[in-house]
Formats: C-alpha cells, sequence, structure tokens
C-alpha cells in the first residue's frame, strides 16, 4: 500500500488533436506497455504539461516512465512522469 500513488504529473506532453485534454475529463491512463489504463481525472492540463487524480490509487507510478492517455479505445496524448502524487 506505501508504494499506490493517488496521481501524477507528467510533462514533455503531446497530444494528438494539438489541444490539451479539459480540466474534469475523465481519462484511462496507461503507465505500463502491456497493463490496463487507471482511471483518471485530468486536474490541469497545458500544451506541455498534465496533472491527473487517480479514481482508485495506482502502483507502479515512478518518474521517467511514460504514461498514455486514453478516451475509450482512442489515444489522446501523452507525457513523461515527472512526480508520483502521494
Amino acid at each position: 500500500d506505501a508504494l499506490l500513488r493517488a496521481g501524477l504529473r507528467a510533462r514533455d506532453c503531446r497530444w494528438v488533436s494539438g489541444a490539451p485534454p479539459e480540466e474534469g475529463a475523465e481519462v484511462g491512463a496507461q503507465l505500463r506497455a502491456h497493463g490496463r489504463p487507471h482511471p483518471a481525472t485530468v486536474v490541469a492540463a497545458d500544451p506541455r504539461t498534465l496533472d491527473l487524480h487517480f479514481g482508485e490509487p495506482a502502483g507502479q507510478v515512478s518518474p521517467g516512465q511514460a504514461v498514455v492517455l486514453y478516451r475509450g479505445d482512442e489515444v489522446i496524448g501523452g507525457g513523461v512522469v515527472e512526480e508520483a502524487g502521494p
């Protein structure tokens, strides 16, 4: 349980549409290549950064790893984890 995180901050984000998702958007956040996406809510996003809050605490959230965001089966963007929330 000590390794579970409530959210994350990502940097170097890229958005498929060119625009970040809106605050409050419900997304799936995939942290491992073969892992399942974790339900998450966008707390804040701009063209280069992202703050997410997970619906349930997630494990294996580490700075330097990639996070990919999905809306259903559609990839909407992603970035590099800068900081894992408590």
